[in-house]
């Protein structure tokens, strides 16, 4: 693992992180992906208030506790969009209008639009 330092603090991380957006439901298989990633060597660790209706942290401390003086957790707050749902699950794709393909099947446009009038 390729460690750096994190901004002038002195304190190595490793190159890949380990984000906790989408984190296995089940505690064991949870605990066991963290697990895998300490003995990778990842030792940085990213989470919000907002992942998974708050129980990512939960997550993260309840399977880096062992090894909790050795890893570095970063924290994000932030505010859901009305609508948003918040989840642990990948979140479900977004319809498109009806009669219309989705923005992906779309082929970028070639040319700006014309300015209003």
């Amino acid at each position: 693992m390729i460690y750096r330092p994190m901004g002038k603090s002195g304190v190595q991380v490793s190159a890949l992180s380990m984000g906790g957006g989408h984190l296995p439901d089940d505690p064991e298989a949870c605990d066991a992906l963290l697990r895998a990633c300490v003995d990778a060597g990842i030792n940085y660790y990213e989470t919000a208030t907002f992942y998974c209706n708050g129980q990512c942290q939960q997550k993260i401390g309840r399977g880096l506790e062992p090894v909790r003086s050795n890893v570095m957790i970063s924290v994000k707050r932030g505010i859901l969009l009305v609508g948003e749902q918040p989840g642990c699950a990948a979140p479900p794709a977004r319809p498109s209008a009806p009669g219309r393909s989705s923005p992906a099947a779309s082929p970028a446009p070639q040319t700006a639009p014309p300015p209003p009038s």
